[in-house]
């Protein structure tokens, strides 16, 4: 005879999927097919910059820390999953501000075995990062083998097409809570989030030197800022190098991307 909890759980309504409409930030989604187009040359940037697969046996690479990047703001999941597909020995955890654009992602990624189920972070809200480093389970697992390289959580940290859709609120916060000086309670102690010799990829559309770099991007502030009067193309050194340098940080690489896009890679400061 069925108990009355059986009961209950067989009769209890599922919880319906999040909807299109509960998104938190609509105003900052990328245009249809901008994602899609952007996808090849972001993954062929990055890929060469991600940790190199492990020298030896299968045996021994089992044995080996697997490399974690962190990707914010991954929108539908179209650039994690092209970059996830192009460096198999990698793990890739994906974010976004709300659980509709998560379960989107989870759908875009389904087939890439090395990406985990999304986060929700809201890169403006201090709780989203506490939980996200104390939620996955992986990042308090440490490795087997020899590491030298640090003793933070992600070997990265992605961003795409965020600085400029995005109050200059968000990218304060993000390098704010990248700050190497910062650190998070994990099941294996106080951890930063981003490795001593990990690194922050931005990608997007900037101007340089206090100016626009072509009428194109011009006419994109435009557009953009009609959406939201606090979107706006940020400057590579009037803004972005200044902020990242306050919390730690120094510009590597500047890297042009098709369209008028800039790759720019950002690592921890060297002491002088």
């Amino acid at each position: 005879m069925p108990t009355a909890a059986a009961a209950t759980a067989a009769t209890a309504t599922p919880t319906p999927p999040p909807q299109e409409d509960e998104g938190k930030y609509r105003s900052s989604w990328s245009v249809a097919g901008s994602a899609e187009r952007n996808s090849g040359p972001i993954a062929e940037t990055l890929a060469p910059l991600l940790p190199a697969p492990p020298a030896g046996s299968a045996g021994q690479h089992e044995q080996r820390r697997r490399p974690l990047v962190l990707e914010l703001s991954s929108g539908f999941g179209h650039q994690i999953s092209t970059l996830a597909s192009r460096a198999t020995h990698v793990d890739f955890q994906p974010t976004e501000a709300d659980a509709y654009l998560c379960s989107r992602i989870d759908s875009t990624c389904s087939a890439s075995p090395n990406v985990k189920r999304a986060q929700v972070l809201d890169v403006l809200e201090q709780q989203a990062w506490l939980g996200l480093m104390h939620a996955v389970p992986s990042l308090s697992q440490e490795s087997h083998g020899h590491d030298d390289d640090g003793d933070g959580a992600f070997d990265a940290v992605v961003v795409c097409n965020l600085t400029h859709v995005a109050p200059w609120s968000v990218t304060e916060s993000l390098f704010a809570h990248l700050d190497p000086r910062l650190t998070y309670l994990t099941e294996s102690g106080q951890k930063p989030i981003l490795r001593r010799r990990g690194w922050i990829a931005i990608y997007g559309a900037f101007n340089e030197h206090g100016g626009f770099t072509s009428d194109g991007n011009r006419q994109f502030d435009d557009t953009i800022k009609a959406r939201n009067p606090h979107f706006g193309l940020r400057d590579v050194q009037g803004e972005l190098v200044p902020l990242a340098q306050r919390h730690g940080f120094e510009l590597q690489q500047r890297i042009e991307m098709p369209a008028g896009n800039l790759m720019l890679i950002f690592g921890l400061a060297q002491p002088q």
